[in-house]
């Protein structure tokens, strides 16, 4: 399977991002009637081929603990759409279990696993010390997150629309609102995936 995906990858028209049905064979510079959503047979599932590979696998599930406060993410055991999303001392709760799935655009998706809702930034809005909420998933642009591992260990995670980071704020207090900001390096931007 490495394989296939190694060929698939170093086959592909990088300008169409796509790989050729002969996924083993140089795809056509040449056949410009190529387009993204034209494709024969059961490799279908092949047409999409990222740009790159990541350098790290994330998918999975995780508690997100914020390196400054040492509270996690946590989704307050509430399940409306709307409902805030907050920080509280480690548990082994599921309102602290998130999953991370990725989007062909290497951003990623961070649903909870009590309420189901997805972390997302009320309508995309860019405001600095906007509190994030949860809301049923959509995989739209607000609940798209860019997670970036830093030199310490630690990961940044920039909404994708707002390009405003996860903050945990000033407050370590249970109950407290993570919110966006704008990105400084500080502690409070610095989350753990545990």
């Amino acid at each position: 399977m490495k394989n296939n995906a190694d060929a698939i990858l170093r086959n592909q028209r990088p300008d169409l991002n796509i790989t050729w049905n002969g996924w083993d064979e140089p795809t056509p510079h040449s056949d410009n009637t190529l387009t993204t959503n034209k494709f024969i047979s059961a490799v279908a599932w092949l047409q999409f081929t990222p740009p790159s590979l990541p350098t790290e696998i994330i998918s999975g599930i995780h508690t997100l603990t914020n390196r400054a406060t040492n509270t996690s993410l946590d989704s307050g055991g509430k399940i409306e759409n709307g409902s805030p999303v907050i920080q509280w001392g480690k548990t082994a709760s599921l309102n602290q279990r998130w999953l991370l799935t990725a989007n062909a655009d290497q951003s990623w998706n961070i649903v909870n696993l009590a309420s189901w809702k997805a972390l997302d930034c009320p309508g995309g809005r860019d405001e600095a010390g906007m509190a994030m909420v949860q809301w049923t998933g959509s995989r739209d642009g607000n609940q798209r997150w860019g997670v970036e591992r830093l030199e310490d260990g630690g990961y940044k995670i920039r909404n994708r629309v707002s390009g405003k980071v996860l903050d945990g704020g000033a407050g370590g207090e249970n109950g407290a609102a993570v919110v966006q900001e704008v990105w400084n390096g500080s502690a409070q931007q610095r989350w753990m995936l545990e």
